[in-house]
């Protein structure tokens, strides 16, 4: 949860079965960029909550879909497409990871190689290294 501030960067992580949300950003201004997440949830609840931000890049993530999953400056978004015509996630997915016990995404995952290079994020959650490009998430198959 991003309470306040002025700018930040959230790369690679991997959120599961969050009660309230994935991502809940409020009272915030300034640049954002959400890129190769995944927002992972066996329960219908948003996967990601935000009041309007400043030249944000939100893309490349991989979410659970349903009703409501997305809400963003009091406006809900029901599935990917209604989110993708506001430009963002447009290469995002909303297909299971199919995540393994050490939350690798499965061999016929979208999420696998679906994700952007970010300059500087070179290491997973284990310390191997990403491939370009990068699995969605916080670790590299």
């Amino acid at each position: 949860h991003v309470a306040h501030g002025n700018g930040f960067e959230m790369y690679n992580n991997t959120f599961i079965d969050n009660t309230f949300c994935g991502i809940g950003v409020s009272a915030h201004s300034g640049m954002a960029k959400i890129k190769n997440n995944i927002l992972y949830s066996s329960s219908v609840v948003r996967q990601f909550e935000s009041i309007a931000l400043t030249g944000a890049e939100i893309n490349y993530n991989c979410y659970t879909a349903g009703t409501g999953f997305i809400r963003y400056n009091s406006t809900d978004y029901n599935d990917l497409a209604a989110w993708d015509d506001t430009g963002f996630d447009l290469n995002s997915t909303t297909d299971s990871p199919d995540l393994d016990q050490d939350y690798r995404p499965g061999a016929g995952a979208a999420c696998r190689d679906g994700g952007v290079f970010i300059a500087g994020v070179t290491t997973d959650y284990y310390g191997d290294p990403f491939k370009n490009p990068p699995t969605i998430g916080a670790v590299e198959y």
